[in-house]
C-alpha cells in the first residue's frame, strides 16, 4: 500500500508542513508502524479517558479526516500571530537550542484541547496530533511559548523585538529583510554596536562577548525552563503546555477519534 504521495498531492498547513489526506485503513497501519507509544497508552481507551492527556492542534479550516503531516525541506514557518518573526528566527538558530526542534519548521500544538485554542483564528476544527515514536517534542511549560520565559519578565516576541529595536535605531537596514532573513538579522546581532539600554534587558550581560552570545545564554531552554522529550513522556502526563515538533506526525479530525480507536482497539 501506498501511503506516502508525491509532492503534488500535499497541501500546506503552515509555510513549512505539508500534508495529504488518508484512508482510516491506511492511518491505522501507519500508526501500527510509526506510533506503537500512541497505540500502547489508548488501548482499551475510548475519547473522554484521553481527551486532557495527549497532542490537539485547532485549526483555522479543515484539513479533512485523517491526514499525514511531513516537513517541507527548505520551507520556513512564520510566526502567525505577531507582527514580527525575530523571535522565530532566533529560537531557530541559537546554539542551545540547537537539539530542540526548530521553531520555524514545526508544528504547533498543545496537551490540553482548550490550550490549543490559541494556536488558530477559527476554532472549528479540532485535531488530535499523533507524533511518530523517534520524534523529538519541545515542551513549555506553560500554555504559551512566549510566556515561557520567565527570567526575562516578558514575553519572549516584544523582547527580542524590543533589543532589535533599539540596536537598529539609527541604522538604514532593510528591517523586512531582518525579519524573514537569519544571515542580515545574525549580522545585525554579531557586528553591530551594543547600546547601553540594550544590555539593561540582560540579567548579567557579559561585554567580552557578542550580542548574540549574550541571547544565547539568556534564553538557554534549561534556565527558562523547557524540556526536550518524546511522545511516550507526554501522553497521560502533561496538560496545559503548548508543544511543537519537525519531524513527521498524524492529525486526527476530532470527531474521527472515536472510529480510530474502535479499529485500533479490535
Amino acid at each position: 500500500m501506498d501511503i506516502i504521495k508525491t509532492y503534488k498531492d500535499f497541501i500546506k498547513i503552515n509555510e513549512s508542513m505539508i500534508m495529504n489526506n488518508l484512508s482510516l485503513d491506511s492511518i491505522v497501519t501507519l500508526i501500527k508502524k510509526e506510533c506503537m507509544d500512541f497505540l500502547s497508552y489508548v488501548r482499551g481507551k475510548m475519547p473522554d479517558d484521553i481527551r486532557h492527556k495527549l497532542i490537539y492542534r485547532k485549526a483555522q479550516r479543515d484539513y479533512g479526516e485523517y491526514n499525514l503531516v511531513k516537513s517541507s525541506e527548505g520551507l520556513e514557518r512564520i510566526a502567525p500571530h505577531s507582527s514580527y518573526n525575530y523571535h522565530n528566527l532566533v529560537i531557530s538558530n541559537l546554539d542551545s537550542w540547537s537539539e530542540y526542534p526548530k521553531r520555524n519548521k514545526s508544528l504547533v500544538g498543545a496537551t490540553y484541547q482548550r490550550a490549543s485554542g490559541h494556536l488558530g483564528t477559527n476554532h472549528d476544527y479540532l485535531y488530535l496530533v499523533i507524533p511518530y515514536d523517534n520524534t523529538k517534542v519541545g515542551v513549555c511549560m506553560v500554555e504559551d511559548f512566549w510566556e515561557s520565559f520567565g527570567k526575562i519578565n516578558d514575553d519572549i516576541n516584544r523582547w527580542i523585538f524590543n533589543i532589535i529595536r533599539i540596536v537598529i535605531k539609527n541604522i538604514d537596514i532593510d528591517k523586512d529583510g531582518l525579519n524573514s532573513n537569519w544571515n542580515q538579522l545574525k549580522y545585525v546581532l554579531t557586528k553591530l554596536n551594543v547600546p547601553d539600554e540594550v544590555k539593561e534587558y540582560f540579567s548579567n550581560y557579559n561585554n567580552e562577548l557578542t550580542l548574540l552570545d549574550n541571547i544565547d545564554i539568556e534564553l538557554e531552554p534549561s534556565r527558562q525552563g523547557f524540556k526536550l522529550v518524546y511522545p511516550k513522556d507526554i501522553y497521560g502526563k502533561l496538560v496545559n503546555n503548548e508543544v511543537w515538533m519537525e519531524d513527521n506526525c498524524i492529525l486526527i479530525r476530532y470527531d474521527k477519534i472515536y472510529p480510530l480507536l474502535v479499529e485500533l482497539n479490535k
